[in-house]
């Protein structure tokens, strides 16, 4: 065991009782510990990444693959309780429109052609 374990067992402690609100009761006061949810708000720019919920349209900006599952997680319990993380992605993919590669080529063309 690590110093934290043997010196400060009680910080370890509290710090996994407030990590298992998050889905994450087994990491203490480990970097993937210290790493909070954030919230999904309105008005936020997905142009750099990011993601918009399905359900409510409120958005999280881009941020490591971990942090945005729990902050996923975290929203659905408030947007809509009982619903999973692939229910979430399901909801995305049938609200974004159907990709076509001849028409992304096409206008990638124009835009360049507009350049140029």
């Amino acid at each position: 065991q690590n110093h934290l374990h043997q010196r400060h067992p009680e910080e370890v402690q509290k710090a996994m009782r407030e990590n298992e609100a998050f889905g994450a009761g087994q990491t203490g006061l480990g970097l993937k510990g210290l790493i909070k949810p954030r919230a999904f708000e309105e008005g936020i720019d997905l142009e750099k990444g990011g993601f918009e919920c399905p359900y409510c349209q409120k958005r999280v900006p881009a941020m490591k693959r971990w942090q945005m599952e729990m902050s996923k997680r975290t929203h659905l319990r408030e947007c809509m309780p009982g619903a999973t993380l692939r229910d979430m992605f399901n909801a995305a993919r049938k609200k974004q429109k159907s990709f076509s590669m001849a028409a992304w080529t096409a206008d990638a063309k124009e835009k360049a052609s507009r350049k140029a």
